[in-house]
């Protein structure tokens, strides 16, 4: 019965997620996980609807004690050692506070946190076998890198910026995100290396950035360019 419960709780929540109305969602998700039949089904429930919810809410002070509920929990959920469970709980919870910082502005704390899930993920590759499961995993690392270097890119610390998205592409060499940003770093001193990251993205045809904001940055670098002769 509390199985059937918690079921229809979380369509519930769902439903009213889908329907924006958020308040209610986290009520009826919340009395979900005073039924939850597990901590795996807590993980999921956290990580998922209830991270949900309070994002569109825009409750990044929820999303931050949310993170810290996952780091209490003991799931079996993800691995089949206690160190690859401990790995996906800290994963989880690291990740979902870096982005609830850089959602709130808070730059150092981004840092600091995208350190600690890269520091994670990291240890998580070490115990892989599969080049296929390393290659998401770099894909990730190469994502928090980039977040460190638009933190720093926020505080005007442009040639930290640039360390951290140079780093990110070490991971992922065609990471859409770091090559941008490096066009848009390197414009202030060194506005050739702008112009090749900004052609190399052009090249490569970027769905994430889009072709049309590719151009304007173009457009932009060359009459800056221009603009110093």
């Amino acid at each position: 019965m509390r199985t059937m419960d918690y079921k229809q709780l979380v369509g519930q929540g769902r439903k009213a997620l889908e329907e924006g109305e958020f308040d209610k969602s986290l009520d009826f998700l919340k009395k979900a996980l005073s039924v939850c039949p597990n901590d795996n089904a807590k993980l999921i429930l956290y990580a998922g609807d209830m991270l949900s919810a309070l994002n569109r809410k825009g409750d990044y002070d929820g999303v931050l004690k949310l993170a810290e509920d996952v780091l209490s929990l003991k799931t079996t959920h993800y691995g089949q050692t206690a160190k690859d469970n401990e790995f996906a709980i800290k994963d989880t919870a690291y990740a979902i506070k870096s982005r609830a910082y850089f959602d709130k502005k808070e730059w150092d704390n981004v840092v600091k946190n995208c350190t600690e899930t890269i520091k994670v993920l990291q240890k998580r590759k070490e115990s892989m076998s599969s080049q296929k499961e390393k290659d998401v995993v770099d894909r990730r690392i190469a994502k928090y890198f980039s977040m460190m270097g638009k933190a720093k890119g926020a505080q005007k610390d442009a040639k930290t910026a640039i360390k951290y998205f140079e780093k990110s592409l070490e991971y992922s060499p065609e990471n859409e995100d770091a090559i941008f940003n490096l066009a848009i770093s390197h414009q202030y001193h060194e506005i050739d290396k702008a112009l090749e990251y900004a052609f190399k993205l052009k090249k490569m045809k970027p769905e994430k950035i889009g072709k049309e904001l590719v151009e304007e940055l173009i457009a932009k670098l060359t009459e800056k360019k221009k603009a110093q002769v």
